[in-house]
C-alpha cells in the first residue's frame, strides 16, 4: 500500500474506529449487491421492460426492490418474490425435484412464478380475480382508470408493480370531479390494496406448490377455494413495524 501525500503516519490505519463502521466498510466493498450479479441481470431487464410497457415510465429497479421487505404483504410471499429475482425458486433447481415432470405445468408450459400467478388453461383464476377486484373496489378511491388499481392488467409480470405502487400512482394520478385529491386518497388505501393483492398472489402460490409437492396428492380446484380466499381478503391488514 502506497502512502498518499499528506498522511502523518507512514501507512493509513483504521485504529480507534467502532466495530460497526469497520463491518459496514467490509460488507460494502467486498460483498456484491445482489441485483448487480449475473443471477439478477435478467430480472432487472424484465422489470424495466414490464414497467415501461404498463406505465410508460423508466424506473430503476435498484430503488424499489428493497420494498419487498417492507410492503404490506404476507410474510411468506416476501421470500418468494425475492427468490424469484435471483432465479432461486424450487422448480428452478434440479436438486429440489425428483423428476423433470415437476418442472412443467399441467398445461405443458415450463413452470415459473409469472405463469403460476397469471393462470393458464388448466387453472382459470378468473373467480379469484373477480373476488380480488371487488375487494379493491371497496377500498380504492373513485378515480379514473389506473393500471395500478387493476392488477388483472399487470400481465405478463403480475407482481412487479406491487413494489413501486406509490411511485407509479403519484406520477399518473390526476384530480377528478369525484376525487379532487387523488394522491391523498391513494395513500389512504395503499396499505389495504397491498394486502389484498399480496393475499391473492400468496394464496395462488401456496395452492400450486401444494399441488406439486404435497403427499398425498392434492389437486387445485379454483371453484372450491373461492370461499376460503374471500375469508382471507376480509382479514385486517398486517400491522406495519
Amino acid at each position: 500500500m502506497h502512502t498518499p501525500p499528506g498522511w502523518v503516519d507512514s501507512h493509513p490505519v483504521l485504529s480507534h474506529q467502532p466495530l460497526s463502521l469497520l463491518s459496514s466498510l467490509i460488507v460494502r466493498y467486498t460483498v456484491p449487491v445482489p441485483l448487480r450479479t449475473w443471477k439478477a441481470s435478467s430480472f432487472a431487464d424484465r422489470w424495466t421492460v414490464a414497467m415501461f410497457g404498463l406505465f410508460g415510465k423508466v424506473l430503476d429497479v435498484g430503488q424499489y426492490i428493497s420494498a419487498i421487505w417492507t410492503i404490506n404483504i404476507p410474510m411468506g410471499l416476501r421470500e418468494v418474490l425475492w427468490k424469484d429475482t435471483l432465479g432461486s425458486l424450487p422448480f428452478y433447481c434440479s436438486e429440489w425435484v425428483s423428476s423433470k415432470a415437476s418442472f412443467t405445468c399441467s398445461c405443458g408450459v415450463s413452470l415459473s412464478l409469472d405463469h403460476i400467478l397469471t393462470g393458464c388453461g388448466s387453472y382459470d383464476l378468473s373467480l379469484l380475480v373477480t373476488s380480488l377486484a371487488e375487494r379493491l373496489k371497496e377500498v380504492s378511491p373513485p378515480l379514473l382508470h389506473l393500471h395500478s388499481l387493476r392488477p388483472d392488467e399487470w400481465h405478463p409480470s403480475p407482481w412487479f408493480p406491487l413494489i413501486a405502487l406509490k411511485a407509479v400512482e403519484y406520477r399518473v394520478a390526476r384530480p377528478t370531479k369525484g376525487c379532487p385529491k387523488p394522491s391523498r386518497a391513494l395513500a389512504d388505501s395503499h396499505s389495504q390494496r397491498e394486502w389484498a393483492i399480496g393475499t391473492f398472489l400468496w394464496f395462488v402460490w401456496k395452492k400450486r406448490m401444494k399441488e406439486l409437492f404435497a403427499s398425498p396428492k392434492y389437486t387445485f380446484y379454483v371453484a372450491d377455494c373461492v370461499d376460503e380466499f374471500c375469508m382471507l381478503l376480509r382479514l385486517p391488514p398486517l400491522v406495519r413495524r
